[in-house]
């Protein structure tokens, strides 16, 4: 989770809350599911992950 916050300056906490969300709103069980769920509805940038 601490790539994740300095990724996009945020505090962990806040990020916490944010992927907290996402799972309800997905329900996801976990963020592997999350993640899963993310790139079935498009919400992934492939050409940004390029770029790393």
């Amino acid at each position: 989770m601490q790539t994740i916050t300095k990724l996009v300056f945020l505090s962990e906490r806040a990020v916490h809350d944010h992927i907290a969300v996402l799972k309800q709103t997905t329900g996801a069980k976990n963020q592997f599911s999350l993640g899963a769920e993310a790139a079935k509805r498009g919400w992934l940038d492939e050409e940004e992950e390029k770029r790393r």
